[in-house]
Order: structure tokens, then sequence, then C-alpha cells
């Protein structure tokens, strides 16, 4: 659903490019997406690991991996985005769907930890969106206990959706955010609209919260 452009962001240390996933990137892409469930959610406010292996075992086998790999490579009812650390080595994953009725979904934006905090999440977020209507909201589901991830979401203008709070799946307590239609982030360069973009990240601390995300299925 995307229209891929590519822009140089100009930064320091190391580079990585924002880019359509590709069949190939799908078992990859479900590494780093188990191993943030991993790192977030097994959690004394979240879930077990035996909880989160359960949920991921069929995921993570070969029918799996494929069935990821048909999606992103139909891409008919969403954009399948990847952040590619060089070398196929993918670092991050963001994934966003539209319903029948044209609800529209973040459904997943997820970074491996050494990468988090360096600009990955906005420019995969930003990439996964651009290719939604603006001229309606984007839902969320985010870990309550995701605190960081709740903050980096408001700066994407979303906000909590009162009394949305719930169980995702009997367990994980979740809340709903939205970005309301017709919101507009004001841009710093135009670049920061395109879907594909090579990006240079500084290093940062990645010693706060986790945050990667919502709507998980």
């Amino acid at each position: 659903m995307s229209n891929a452009r590519r822009a140089a962001y100009p930064n320091e240390d190391c580079l990585f490019t924002v880019r359509p996933m590709r069949a190939s990137d799908a078992r990859a892409a479900t590494g780093v997406w188990y191993r943030a469930w991993c790192d977030t959610y097994v959690h004394p406010e979240g879930a077990t690991r035996q909880w989160v292996d359960e949920i991921w075992k069929p995921r993570l086998s070969d029918e799996g991996i494929a069935r990821l790999a048909q999606d992103a490579a139909s891409g008919e009812r969403g954009s399948y985005i990847v952040a590619d650390g060089g070398g196929g080595e993918i670092i991050g994953v963001a994934i966003t769907q539209v319903g029948d009725a044209g609800d529209q979904y973040l459904q997943a934006l997820y970074i491996d930890a050494a990468f988090r905090y360096r600009g990955v999440g906005s420019a995969l977020a930003r990439a996964a969106m651009a290719g939604l209507d603006p001229d309606r909201p984007v839902d969320l589901d985010v870990a309550r206990l995701n605190r960081g991830a709740q903050r980096f979401y408001r700066r994407l203008g979303f906000q909590a959706v009162p009394g949305s709070e719930a169980l995702w799946r009997g367990v994980l307590p979740v809340v709903t955010m939205r970005r309301p239609a017709g919101w507009r982030q004001q841009r710093t360069t135009g670049a920061r609209q395109n879907c594909s973009a090579t990006l240079h990240c500084s290093e940062e601390s990645t010693r706060r919260t986790v945050f990667c995300t919502g709507g998980e299925s």
C-alpha cells in the first residue's frame, strides 16, 4: 500500500534503511518481534514466559513464517515495513492493517533491544503510517505496563481512549490509543514522510524502559 522513495538523514554512527518487508525478511522480522515480546511483556505486571511462548509457538513455526512472508508480499490490507541494519540484518519491524470497514491500525512496532532509542522506531512508525488515510483515525493497543511506549506514541499524535483498558487474551493488560483523523505532524524535513529512507542513528542510552507496541493478534 506504500509508494516507497529514499531519502538520506545526516547523522552519526550507525546506518539503517527503512523499506518494505520482503518475503525473505519474514524469519528475521519474526525473531525481532518475538524477542521484543519477551523483553517487554514477561514482567510481573504483564505475562509469564510460558504464556508468551505458547502465543508464539505457531508464529515461529515454518508455517507461521510462510504466512507472514505471504502477507508481506501481498500487502493488500496494510504495510509491512522493516529497518535493515545492513547486509539484510533486520533490526525492527512495523505493520499497519486496514479493516473491511476502513478502520486503520498500527498493528505492530518492534525494535531489537540494541537499536532502541536511536530513531529507528520513529522512522518505522512514520513509514508504516504513510500508507494510511490521514483523514481517518489510527488505533493501536499498547501494554499498560509499557509507559515508555505510551509516551512515544503520544509524540506521534496518539492519545489513550478513555475506558479502553482490557486484558488481551485474558492475560496482558492493554490500553487502546488513537491518533485522530486529520492529525498532521509538523515536518522538520520533507523526507520524513517518505515510506523508504536510509538513516543514520546516533549512539543513545538503552537503559530506559523498552518501547514496542500495539495491536498484537
